[in-house]
């Protein structure tokens, strides 16, 4: 793994790219792919470059600072993480 999380995502992103897919949309279905929890927290958001490409800086940008953090997850009473 490189030192940055997002120089994984591209990557990713430049073998797995559909000729009808737009960059942004790539991006996000790669993220989804690799870390659903990440996608569903920067969907919707201003970071989120799925129909607006000109947000793919500030989406990896926010990839890097938020790749390490940690989400816990309650299940039946059992904590997970």
């Amino acid at each position: 793994m490189s030192n940055r999380p997002s120089d994984d995502l591209r990557v990713k992103v430049n073998q797995t790219r559909r000729q009808d897919e737009r960059l942004g949309q790539a991006y996000m279905n790669v993220l989804r792919d690799y870390r659903e929890d990440l996608y569903q927290q920067v969907t919707g958001t201003r970071y989120d470059p799925f129909y607006d490409d000109n947000r793919i800086s500030s989406f990896l940008g926010w990839v890097d600072n938020n790749w390490d953090i940690t989400i816990n997850i309650e299940v039946e009473g059992l904590l997970l993480w």
